[in-house]
């Protein structure tokens, strides 16, 4: 399955902000919820960052949204200040920030410029850290500080296609404004006469300038004296450059050992402000000996630098042995403090420093995470065997991976598995047989610096040198000759600081071919013709990507002493202001052969390599930009190899597009995102044409191309298998494969998979692309290839083969099987996943074509799982699933299926329930052998792969959905989590009492108790504050002791506050488990708090109470903001305790609420927190700064202000001052609105036509484009129709209540939403449940879209987790291919609901969007819900075994059971009913259920034995909450001709029914024939759903026939709400029916002929508040026929609130139905006989199909209401009895009240139909019971059948009139208006889009779907016994939506 996340937003209509000129602002209002850290601030005006002594401090990580290329941060000093700044990007950004200080206003103006900013070496590597400092004078106390993303890198991706890659960009921002007057506290006393600087490492050495590493290690322990800190004076010295100054550095070499790494601690304190310091570890080969004069780094083979903390630096990596590492201590120039600091005798710095370098086995906390193993990175082989063909096995036996062949070429992402972690190595052991050429490569990398290196078997001195290649991040290539024997190739990498990231891997390439194959006269004749590359240039071109634009050029590579880069061309390219406002890409590709030549490129820009090519299938890509103006210097080189004879020289033909493409030239009508995807992606190959013995694997995405086709050329010079698989989610494929000739044969066909045996020869390879479901492929549909050619000689011969000589072990095994498996088992026993991880040995075999095996399973508990199989030579086809067993032996459907990765399967399940399953490998399909080419089956049967099982099974870690800080550890290259510092004197905490400090850093702790050491001359106060990295430890003790004696303990928060005299201290600290904190600091004495206040303070007026802070702000659905607010009370608040007052706010629309407070630490410290039913969502404290983000529903909400540990001291007089800052930014800005934009798309359409582009690029042109760029980043988490999950479901104040909440008093909860989860807590989000003292039974739902490349269901960990116990295990759970369900039994007062989305890559967005339905009843509810009646049936009663469909052929054919209960035992039922589809049809299903008692699924497979599932239904929600039937099965899908059988099936969770029970269930068959009349087939969602205010309206239509005219015409035809057209009308006449400001909406997608199916969006703000509003659509015409289309209106109904508690048995009148006086009548009692439904029976019986053309049905009557029609066929309205499932309607006789429990029992539905005739009846299958006609009023007009072709109130399609003199309806002169408040996109612009807010459901709406075999592991092969089962599919992962 391919990521999405580009696709999403091909439809995205952009609204542009209200009258916004920011473009900043606008784009940056899409980034809090996809960000998980606090964004950037743009003012640091509160009391968070300036105190009131007019110091400004910052020190903290914030998010900045990667779209947002230039960031404003305003800063207001009062006085002279010296600045100091310095901003850090992690080291996985693609980009540079860059920083520089300019006057207000004055931005980018040369003249403004304050300060420039310099880019450095950072702890992210070379140019990560940006430093800016100097002196701001008094004509600048207001400078705007501008941070600007250099060259952002856009996803030009192969590698990490499958990588949703974060647009949220982690910064480390470090600042500090000092006024001048208080320079002298921020800098020291007085300085020695004599540096004082740490030891030297020569002295441990004896002198030597080289210092080896001990076994007992290096360390530099702090003095003993805290406060005798090292000192540098510089008053006798030039100034210098920043950081160019060594103040001290050391030489360590590091021998190799064994399963070791070195593990580096590096700690410097110092004064930030004043004195800021940089560490840097420098890395040389053991070889190298570094000059000990130099006096700054030069980082040849890289280097690393310190991550900055609170006024300091921390290096702590495990780096690996057998290297050199040099450590610097570089100081900045701060010339502008030395202007300041008169008298060289002051000039001098002060910093504290200690290390320890120690040989290290074991893994340091946190260092791998609980799951680490569940990972979709391969393990890398241990042992490659080159050899000549054949194989031999035994030579080949091993127990661990390996790799075979003559000529090798291995490419996947690698990582290193938990067992290897202890060293971060892997060895691979090569055997040569031959003379090679080998190459191996290193690239992208997650989280760590991989290293390669080549050595012979037993020597450590290096076979061939590695190289590191140019660019911001580090690869490596290793490059030479390789005679015959045994070689060592390792891998092995540095530990990141903190820790190793759960699932870092790496991609690698690794390559072996003899020279023997290469072609002396093709190279000789290479070499002559070589290419003249001067005359290549980088093209301008308006062309699409997609189409190539290839140069071949022929570059000789060369063969040197040592390895070296080798230009072969380069070239400049200048962008000037003109060119950069165009939006200017550069696209770099590059096509090599990767073994002998391996050519690459590199860009420099600013003096900064900035390309981080990306790998594609046959060489590298980059796409960069927009670029920015200046000079880019372009340069193509390659590496020159090694071991060669003199003169030895290889040439291949090389393919270069290189271009600059303009995203603005490309055209208005296609979105950014649209086109970014089809831009950074690679066509697909055009030819291949392997070497002898040469195995060829593609593994890789491309784009559909446009024609849908594409070609391949295979040239092959020997027998070879072919093998492809494809696999996409927008279209499915059909492969043949042609000889190539003059006369073309097909030789095999396939859909999405072929295996073909082949002789030498030619042949075409054809990919035909066609749409899943909805009419034609997406504009930028992608696909996955996995194409395999192999050698059939290099393919092992079996060790059971006749002619196999294998005598090992495992080959006896084999052959003595039957099945030559044998009792081969896994070892499939969950383990508690550990940090300590017990890894099983993996499981080897031999395998040939049709082996198979089965292998059992059972987990006690929710489990996660994960099997790699590794298959060489990968030719098998070979397939893996996982069906869960249940206890009759019953075996489901397939939960999960492996998927093709490159030479292995993977298959992954995150959260698998308890219960017993099956793993399956089995060979459905065989290898079709070429006719007439010499070759049998026979040559293949005892032909093997080398077969390597991985597979591991733990327990899901409940944990990791716990924890919501867990981001904090995820970022320690810029958020260090570092040992506790033994003591607080250093000089960047107190080491001066003239300096307060308040600081916070996350500590880790070794020991159960930890303490600091603190020594104080004078009274001062202290308070610290701890709180918990990890929320699922929480509970830490700290104590101030002095000596013994206790004098502070804090409280159960962590907090601590003393008032301490002069003497020595000790801060202890134990955490009750040894997780991480975040420990505040606040210090100072008592008398510099006094003087500060004395000279500082404003003196302004103090208030008596709390302010009143939402006086006047208005609760915007825009988002609003209340402050930063300085607030001043009066001194009688300062020792108050608790709550200081409370500020009650609203949201009109789900937004993101950020809240804060800035307090006077250690003085004060004001809490801030959210308000919520189990109490208080608090601030998170960062220096003065608490503040809390997080994403809430519409709703009213409390914030509160309070001092929850005050200082009662009454020796300074002053007020209690503080700050508080909220803000509300809605989770879709897009509500925003733009008046000028809609004034003219207004005036337009008042002149008698659309907006046209000119008007609307007028308007906005640069707005759109930055709003659009913004989009096209925020795309994952992109919010419309959404709504983000609440705080609490047991209180109306939880945010529950526009769901469906909160639990009402009797226990009782229905929950019906699209959920949003964002990645502000990395996707987690807990929502609080408060039962009501009773036994309660909880069933949950999960539709979830279909972008998880393994499986829907480990796309989000759910768990229930009971207050203060371990979480509960479900009683049952269900997965479909679209979700899961489960059943839960609360039996404790209080739980937790938690949401996980699992994203495995660090880097991957956490935002994820899904449909939730939620039902909770107590448990005594259950059996009266199951109820049985006697007008209850049985299924085969209801369902009928066939549907005579043969005739329809020109009209729809319909057939409708209405809602009746099911008589089910335990086991459920499933049903199959038979029909015909004589040409191709539209196909439309609806099942109707009860979602708390039913698990219901439904199919269509073809009528043939052994088939699969074709379609499988969608989970939907219908009816209101109280309905009986509120959600339903749906199918709509479009059908070749052919015959079919439609599965219904029900199941129940264990020990639901005793006996027998009841079940409501529904069901309406559809089919339309392709030439039916132009109709609206279908609308979603169902109108009986209610709308609720405040949440988007997200439609989708499928027309039969591509509705006519572009976009805008097709926009134009439709409206909700009955607003209709008017001549000259303004949007002012639209104002008064929709309460919303102006807006409109701006297009972006592509108007293009034959879309079928149209998404339109209704912001919340464009609804009407509470009421009913009609889809109509008027003038539309079929673009076919040119015939109006035929549409029956659906009305949606809009609630405030969704109303009623769930249906729970006994009486069915629902809160729509009573609202409008409507009851329904009690069902019949008479028994129904037991029959089988005949829908042909004799003429004129009930049930009687006439065929099409016939004159008529009988009369409907109470009799016959059940009858199968084809429309079109006259009916007369039957009598309108209270029949069961129909409403009354408005104005009938309402029923007396009566017992709930003795009320009606039938289920009610609401029918409707886009295709129903208005005059015509409902026609039902036959029904005894309807002959009860009681004296019911009609039905209402919501639920009787319409006819889109008749309309009997007289109407005329909206924007048309009716003619009085012919009384036809036409077109009226103006265009309609009062459409445009929608967000609308077109089908292939719209499906992304679409897929997110109805998730799954579009598939409902129809398309071919793929093939059962490729599509679908279904129930078609069952058992008697697994027909009783459920029809789950886990391969169903592509929606049928995708085109």
């Amino acid at each position: 399955m391919i990521w999405r996340h580009n696709a999403i937003l091909q439809l995205l209509a952009l609204v542009v902000a209200d009258g916004q000129s920011d473009l900043t602002a606008s784009m940056e209002s899409y980034a809090p919820k996809g960000c998980k850290y606090n964004p950037l601030p743009s003012f640091l005006n509160s009391r968070a960052f300036t105190s009131y002594t007019g110091e400004v401090r910052v020190h903290d990580v914030f998010g900045l949204q990667s779209t947002v290329k230039r960031h404003i941060l305003r800063l207001d000093v009062g006085t002279a200040s010296l600045l100091t700044l310095q901003v850090e990007v992690h080291r996985d950004t693609p980009a540079t920030l860059t920083v520089d200080a300019y006057r207000r206003g004055e931005v980018g103006k040369p003249s403004g410029r304050v300060l420039n900013g310099a880019n450095l070496l950072g702890c992210g590597g070379d140019d990560t850290k940006a430093f800016l400092h100097g002196l701001l004078s008094d004509k600048d106390l207001e400078i705007d500080i501008v941070f600007e993303l250099a060259s952002v890198e856009v996803a030009a991706s192969q590698v990490d296609s499958r990588v949703a890659e974060a647009r949220c960009w982690p910064v480390r921002l470090d600042l500090a404004a000092i006024p001048t007057s208080r320079a002298a506290l921020h800098w020291p006393v007085s300085c020695l006469a004599e540096n004082r600087l740490p030891p030297s490492l020569q002295d441990k050495a004896g002198g030597n300038q080289i210092t080896e590493l001990p076994d007992q290690g290096l360390t530099l322990a702090p003095p003993k004296d805290a406060q005798q800190h090292y000192v540098y004076g510089f008053g006798d010295e030039r100034p210098w450059t920043d950081f160019n100054r060594a103040l001290w550095s050391g030489i360590v070499e590091v021998p190799t050992r064994l399963h070791r790494f070195v593990r580096i601690f590096i700690r410097a304190s110092f004064r930030f402000s004043s004195s800021p310091l940089q560490l840097a570890i420098e890395l040389f080969d053991l070889k190298d000996t570094p000059d000990s004069t130099a006096l700054a780094p030069k980082c040849v083979m890289g280097c690393l630098g310190g991550v900055p903390v609170y006024n300091g630096q921390v290096i702590d990596h495990a780096m690996p042995t057998g290297f050199r590492y040099r450590f610097w201590v570089l100081a900045a120039g701060m010339s502008e403090w030395t202007s300041v600091i008169r008298g060289e005798g002051r000039h001098c710095l002060e910093f504290d420093l200690d290390y320890s370098i120690k040989f290290e086995q074991r893994m340091t906390p946190f260092e791998i995470g609980p799951a680490a193993w569940l990972c979709e990175s391969s393990r890398l082989p241990a042992k490659i065997v080159q050899t000549p063909r054949p194989w031999a096995t035994d030579k080949l036996a091993s127990q661990e991976q390996l790799v075979a062949g003559r000529s090798i070429w291995i490419r996947d992402r690698f990582g290193f598995p938990p067992e290897e972690t202890a060293d971060m190595e892997h060895k691979i052991e090569i055997e040569v047989s031959e003379p090679c050429v080998f190459r191996a490569t290193t690239h992208h990398s997650d989280g760590v610096d991989v290293f390669v290196a080549l050595s012979r078997k037993g020597e450590t001195e290096r076979a061939c040198k590695t190289l590191k290649h140019p660019g911001p991040v580090p690869r490596q290539t290793i490059f030479c000759m390789l005679q015959p024997g045994t070689y060592v190739l390792t891998f092995f990498a540095d530990y990141p600081l903190g820790g190793l990231h759960p699932c870092s891997d790496f991609f690698a390439q690794v390559a072996l071919r003899p020279t023997a194959l290469a072609s002396e006269d093709k190279t000789r004749q290479c070499l002559a013709t070589a290419s003249d590359l001067s005359t290549l240039q980088v093209q301008r071109s308006l062309a699409l990507t997609t189409t190539p634009n290839w140069k071949a050029i022929k570059v000789p590579i060369t063969f040197e002493n040592s390895p070296a880069t080798v230009s072969v061309w380069s070239t400049s390219l200048s962008i000037s202001e003109e060119d950069a406002s165009q939006r200017l890409f550069m696209r770099l590709v590059v096509h090599s052969d990767y073994i002998s030549s391996d050519i690459r490129f590199q860009v420099r820009f600013s003096g900064r390599y900035i390309a981080d090519t990306q790998v594609t299938s046959h060489g590298y890509a980059d796409m960069i930009g927009p670029l920015d103006p200046g000079m880019y210097y372009i340069d193509m080189y390659y590496v020159a190899g090694t071991g060669g004879s003199a003169g030895v020289k290889l040439c291949s033909t090389s393919m270069v597009d290189l271009r600059i493409v303009s995203r603005s030239a490309y055209g208005k009508g296609n979105t950014t995102a649209q086109w970014l995807c089809t831009s950074t992606r690679v066509p697909p190959p055009d030819l291949l044409a392997p070497q002898a013995d040469e195995q060829v694997l593609l593994d890789s995405e491309y784009v559909v191309p446009e024609s849908g086709q594409h070609t391949l050329k295979l040239k092959v010079e020997e027998p070879r298998l072919v093998r492809v698989k494809l696999s996409s989610s927008d279209v499915e494929f059909t492969i043949e494969l042609w000889t190539r000739g003059a006369s073309q044969t097909l030789l095999a066909r396939g859909t999405d998979s072929l295996e073909m045996f082949v002789g030498a020869g030619t042949f075409l390879l054809k990919l035909r692309a066609s749409s899943v479901g909805l009419g034609s492929p997406s504009s930028c549909s992608t696909f996955l290839l996995n194409l395999l050619l192999q050698p059939q000689q290099s393919l092992p011969v079996c060790p059971w083969s006749p002619t196999s000589s294998d005598r090992t072990a495992t080959a006896e095994a084999q052959k003595a099987a039957a099945d030559h498996i044998g009792d081969l088992l896994l070892d499939l026993v969950p383990k508690t996943v550990s940090k300590d991880v017990t890894v099983k040995p993996a499981v080897t075999l031999w395998m040939s074509q049709g082996m198979e095996k089965t292998f059992d399973m059972t987990v006690d508990t929710t489990s996660a799982v994960r099997i790699d199989v590794s298959i060489q030579p990968p030719w098998l086809p070979l397939e893996i699933s996982m069906r869960r067993k249940r206890a009759s032996g019953k075996l489901e459907a397939p939960i999960a299926s492996a998927e093709w990765t490159e030479s292995r399967l993977l298959l992954m399940q995150s959260d698998l329930p308890k219960g017993s399953y099956v793993i399956e490998f089995k060979q459905s399909r065989r290898y079709t052998v070429q006719a007439g080419s010499g070759l049998s089956d026979e040559t293949l049967a005892n032909l093997c792969a080398h077969v390597t099982i991985h597979a591991e099974v733990g327990i899901s870690s409940k944990e990791a959905v716990n924890t919501l800080r867990s981001e904090l550890l995820d970022l320690p290259d810029l958020l260090a989590v570092q040992p506790l510092p033994s003591s607080l004197n250093t000089v960047g905490w107190f080491g001066s009492p003239m300096l307060p400090v308040v600081g916070t850093q996350v500590f880790r702790f070794k020991e159960a108790t930890e303490k600091m050491s603190l020594k104080v001359d004078e009274k001062s106060i202290i308070r610290i504050i701890s709180e918990p990295a990890d929320l699922s430890n929480a509970d830490i003790t700290c104590e101030l002791l002095q000596g013994s004696t206790r004098i502070a303990t804090a409280d159960s928060l962590g907090q601590l506050l003393a008032e301490v005299q002069p003497g020595s201290y000790d801060l202890s600290l134990t955490p009750k488990a040894k997780s991480p904190f975040l420990v505040t600091v606040g210090l100072a004495t008592v008398s510099r708090l006094k003087e500060d206040f004395a000279l500082q303070d404003s003196g302004k007026r103090c208030l008596s109470k709390f302010p009143s802070l939402a006086d006047g702000v208005i609760f915007s659905a825009k988002g609003w903001a209340i402050g930063p607010r300085i607030i001043r009370l009066k001194q009688s608040f300062l020792g108050m305790e608790g709550m200081l007052g409370s500020l009650p706010i609203e949201l009109k629309t789900s937004s993101v609420v950020y809240i804060e407070a800035g307090s006077a630490l250690p003085l004060d410290l004001i809490r801030i927190a959210l308000k919520v039913p189990e109490g208080l969502w608090v601030g998170e404290q960062r220096g003065a700064r608490n503040s809390l983000e997080i994403e809430l529903p519409a709703g009213s909400y409390e914030v509160q202000v309070s001092q929850p540990k005050p200082l009662r001291m009454d020796t300074i007089t002053r007020c209690l001052e503080f700050s508080v800052k909220v803000t509300a930014t809605p989770l879709n800005p897009g509500a925003a609105a733009d008046k000028a934009a809609s004034a003219s798309i207004a005036s337009a359409a008042a002149d008698g036509g659309g907006a046209s582009a000119t008007s609307e690029d007028s308007v906005q042109k640069q707005e759109l484009s930055a709003r659009e760029e913004a989009i096209v980043e925020a795309a994952p988490c992109f919010a419309m129709g959404t709504l983000p999950l609440p705080l609490d479901f047991s209180d109306p104040k939880g945010g529950s209540a526009i769901m469906g909440g909160p639990l009402d008093k009797n226990g009782r909860l229905s929950i019906r939403t699209h959920a949003l989860l964002t990645d502000m807590h990395d996707g987690r989000k807990k929502v609080f449940v408060q039962s009501i003292g009773q036994k309660l039974q909880l069933k949950i739902g999960v539709i979830l879209g279909g972008h998880a490349r393994f499986s829907m269901a480990s796309q989000l960990s759910f768990a229930v987790i009971p207050l203060g116990a371990a979480a509960l295990d479900p009683v049952e759970s269900w997965d479909t291919p679209d979700g899961w369900e489960r059943v839960y039994i609360l039996d404790a007062n209080s739980f937790w609901l938690s949401f996980h989305h699992n994203h495995r890559e660090r880097s991957e967005s956490a935002c994820l969007h899904f449909g939730l339905q939620l039902e909770v009843h107590p448990v005594t509810d259950v059996p009266r819900m199951m109820s049985c009646f006697s007008d209850a049936k049985s299924p085969t009663d209801a369902l009928p075994d066939r549907l005579d469909t043969a005739g329809s052929t020109t009209k729809m054919f319909r057939y409708s059971q209405k809602a009746v209960f099911l008589r089910q035992v335990q086991n459920g039922f499933i049903t199959s009913t038979k029909f015909t589809v004589s040409v191709p049809s539209y196909v439309v299903v609806e099942a109707g259920f009860n979602f708390f008692t039913s698990h219901a699924e439904m199919d269509i497979i073809e009528d043939k034995a052994g088939q699969k599932t074709m379609i499988f239904g969608e989970r939907d929600f219908l009816h209101t909450p109280d309905d009986a039937l509120n959600a339903q099965v749906t199918i709509g899908h479009t059908l070749a001709p052919g015959e079919y059988i439609l599965r219904v099936a029900d199941d129940h969770y264990v020990n639901q029914v005793s006996g027998e029970g009841c079940f409501p269930f529904s069901l309406d068959f559809r089919l339309v024939p392709e030439k039916v009349e132009a109709t609206v087939l279908s609308v979603k969602p169902h109108p009986s759903v209610p709308v609720t205010r405040g949440t988007d309206l997200v439609l989708t239509l499928r027309f039969s026939e591509p509705p006519r005219g572009s976009i805008d015409d097709v926009v134009r035809a439709i409206s909700l709400g009955g607003v209709s057209a008017m001549t000259g009308g303004s949007w002012n006449a639209m104002d008064q029916k929709f309460a919303s400001d102006k807006k409109s909406s701006v297009v972006q997608a592509s108007a293009a002929e034959g879309h079928l199916v149209w998404t339109i969006g209704w912001n919340a703000q464009s609804l009407p508040d509470v009421g009913t509003a009609k889809l109509k659509i008027g003038d539309l015409r079929s673009n076919r026929t040119n015939k109006r289309f035929r549409f029956n209106p659906p009305t949606y109904t809009i609630v405030a609130m969704p109303t009623g508690t769930p249906w729970k048995g006994g009486a069915l009148v629902s809160s729509s139905a009573a609202a409008a006086g409507t009851t329904i009548a009690p069902p019949s009692t008479p028994a129904v006989p037991e029959r089988t439904v005949n829908l042909l029976p004799a003429k004129g019986g009930v049930g009687e199909f006439k065929p099409e053309g016939s004159a008529g049905v009988p009369k409907a009557s109470a009799e016959d209401v059940g009858t199968a029609r084809a429309e079109g066929s006259k009916a007369e309205a039957p009598v309108r009895g209270a029949r069961a499932g129909e409403i009354a309607s408005e104005g009938g006789a309402q029923q007396s009240s009566q017992n709930e429990d003795d009320a009606d029992h039938a289920p009610r539905v609401q029918e409707w139909s886009p295709m129903d005739a208005s005059d015509s009846p409902a026609v039902s299958a036959p029904d005894a019971s309807s002959a009860s006609a009681a004296a019911s009023p009609p039905a209402s007009s919501g639920s009787a059948d319409y006819s889109p072709l008749d309309r009997s109130d007289g109407e005329c399609p909206e924007g048309t009139t009716r003619n009085a003199a012919t009384g036809a309806c036409e077109v009226s002169s103006a265009l309609p208006l009062g459409y445009r408040p929608i967000v609308i996109g077109c089908s292939f612009t719209a499906i992304g889009f679409f897929f997110y807010f109805w998730s799954p459901r579009l598939r409902s709406l129809g398309g071919a779907g793929k093939t059962p075999n490729a599509r679908f592991q279904d129930v078609g092969a069952r058992t008697s016994a697994e027909e009783l089962g459920l029809m789950t599919n886990r391969d169903f992962e592509d929606d049928d939506d995708m085109l």
